[in-house]
């Protein structure tokens, strides 16, 4: 017999597994769907799918520390949460700077 959790935890492993299969196929079609606009020499279109995909290159990273920032809330293992926090804040200078 299983507890809810034990049940929470594998549905949140499986939640975030299929969010990286997604994401990856999302940059993966992204990719081949500007390769392909670009030979077909419709620029714009390939400009704009490539900038689509790189922005998902870039929430990656950010929705992942999301996401274990709020399963550290909820473990309350404020270290960690101060990390996280960290981190984003990291982040967000990072890209307002640029």
């Amino acid at each position: 017999m299983t507890t809810n959790e034990e049940t929470s935890e594998t549905f949140k492993e499986r939640v975030r597994a299929n969010w990286g299969r997604m994401a990856f196929g999302g940059v993966v079609a992204g990719l081949a769907g500007g390769f392909l606009l670009y030979r077909l020499g419709q620029l714009r279109a390939a400009t704009l799918v490539l900038m689509f995909t790189c922005g998902l290159l870039i929430s990656l990273p950010i929705i992942n520390v999301l996401l274990v920032l709020g399963e550290e809330v909820r473990r309350r293992d404020w270290v960690f949460v101060g990390l996280a926090v960290a981190v984003l804040a990291l982040i967000a200078f990072t890209i307002t700077t640029r």
